[in-house]
């Protein structure tokens, strides 16, 4: 966690864009029980990292919840 809450300027959009593009090469694999598993495993580790950035940075700031696309 101390390397993501170094980075400045992390945004909801990048985790959102990093689990799309997970996602999508989970997708190529054509397998969709592994693909189902491991976009809930990605989803879940993406919203407690950007969480705990979150909590980390922005203290006084309300959470913002990571959109499941």
């Amino acid at each position: 966690m101390p390397k993501h809450v170094a980075l400045p300027g992390l945004s909801a959009e990048l985790f959102e864009t990093w689990l799309r593009l997970f996602r999508q090469t989970t997708g190529e694999m054509n397998n969709p029980a592994l693909q189902f598993n491991a976009d809930m495993l990605a989803f879940h580790i993406g919203t407690r990292l950007w969480q705990r950035y979150q909590l980390e940075r922005y203290p006084d700031r309300q959470i913002v919840e990571l959109c499941e696309t």
